[in-house]
């Protein structure tokens, strides 16, 4: 019996979310425990002891979401990835002791926002209001409430700058909530539309006090899991599988840029 950690990619868009659900809804982690079926992976469901860094929500893209999993056979990602779908893919692996637990022993979690950029944006105001969030804080105000969860968590980096076109936020910590850079995402963009004032940005982060209308999430397509960051782990990558990656993006791209076309073309006509 051996343990081991795989790093899995993701365009989330055709997909319910990463967690399996007991519903006909298809998900990644579902997609992935047909595969490990089709392999015959799972010796037994009690030893197999699968685990995943965390879980994305619908729509959310990933390229360095992480998944743990024993088993006696051996594991060949070519294999797993012939039973998954172009847009998932398992690309690097590791052997991991056997008490290795993806969620618990995570240092860190690096995500990606990105959102079209807007002239009317005050970049300046919104790095002040960034800057707020760095360290320690409670979120209950800018996270979909559970009340079963504790909403204090640490922001250790929160940037973006504008490229071309887009802004590109950047976020590190040991953990976050759910919608919790979504919401973040949405309350800096009120900042620099002026429709949210620096006093009435902090005061999301006094745990006493509750927006009226509640804090609406940022589209979730603008949402990458970049990274999950381990101690100690030494991944062999599989650079045929990332070639296939690259070369199925860059195929998307091309396709998205001529639908940007056509979209572009229909708003002329109507006019």
């Amino acid at each position: 019996m051996a343990r081991y950690a795989l790093r899995v990619f993701y365009i989330g868009t055709n997909y319910f979310g990463f967690q399996r659900q007991t519903t006909k809804f298809k998900t990644i982690e579902g997609c992935l425990f047909n595969a490990f079926q089709e392999t015959e992976l799972i010796d037994d469901s009690r030893t197999f002891r699968y685990g995943a860094a965390g879980r994305t929500d619908r729509g959310v893209h990933a390229l360095g979401q992480l998944i743990a999993f024993s088993t006696s056979r051996q594991t060949i990602l070519g294999q797993l990835n012939a039973h998954l779908p172009e847009d998932i893919r398992c690309w690097a692996i590791a052997h991991v002791p056997e008490e290795f637990n993806p969620r618990f022993d995570a240092l860190s979690k690096h995500y990606m926002y990105f959102l079209p950029y807007e002239e009317a944006l005050n970049l300046e105001e919104m790095r002040n209001a960034a800057d707020y969030l760095i360290g320690t804080h409670n979120f209950k105000n800018l996270s979909k409430v559970n009340h079963h969860v504790n909403p204090i968590r640490e922001l250790t980096l929160l940037k973006f700058k504008k490229v071309n076109e887009v802004l590109h936020f950047e976020f590190i910590g040991k953990s976050f909530l759910w919608q919790q850079i979504r919401k973040i995402v949405t309350v800096l963009t009120l900042v620099g539309r002026s429709l949210m004032t620096l006093n009435e940005f902090k005061k999301l982060l006094d745990p006493s006090s509750s927006p009226k209308k509640g804090i609406p999430p940022a589209p979730a397509w603008g949402l990458l899991l970049y990274n999950v960051q381990y101690s100690e782990l030494n991944f062999t990558n599989d650079y045929k599988i990332i070639n296939e990656i690259t070369s199925h993006l860059k195929d998307e791209v091309s396709r998205l840029s001529c639908l940007k076309k056509v979209f572009n073309e229909i708003c002329k006509g109507i006019y």
